[in-house]
């Protein structure tokens, strides 16, 4: 399946303006094209300054596998591994079965403060080694 064909299939599935907006980003980088990084297929987009890489599936999963909000629900079956830079590289939204919560990912013990937010999901990891929970 050719690229512009992938996000064609996608688009009608948009219902939310946030990952309607991200699909008009992705389509606005001047090149995309699928390439193969480690056996897996991806749609890279380049721009002038920039690159993102999607993964290509053969079907799209329902839903996150966690609890969230519908649009981030309608994003992981639509963007599921969208990343920033090349697989091996920091710098992506957390697969969605790789998702864990705050509480798996730092100890109780030595993090103390991160009560209130144990049970967040966290869904996307930073170049500088931040992340992003929701």
């Amino acid at each position: 399946m050719k690229v512009d064909a992938i996000l064609d299939e996608i688009r009608p599935t948009l219902k939310h303006s946030c990952n309607v907006a991200l699909l008009e980003f992705l389509d606005s980088f001047a090149q995309r094209r699928r390439i193969n990084i480690g056996g897996r297929q991806y749609i890279r987009f380049v721009g002038r300054a920039d690159s993102m890489y999607l993964p290509v599936r053969k079907e799209r999963t329902r839903g996150s596998g966690f609890r969230c909000s519908d649009a981030i629900q309608e994003f992981y079956i639509a963007f599921d591994g969208l990343r920033e830079s090349r697989p091996g590289v920091s710098g992506s939204f957390v697969r969605r079965n790789d998702v864990k919560t705050v509480a798996q990912e730092f100890d109780r013990d030595r993090f103390p403060t991160i009560g209130r937010h144990a049970n967040c999901s966290i869904i996307f990891s930073a170049t500088n080694g931040d992340q992003l929970i929701q």
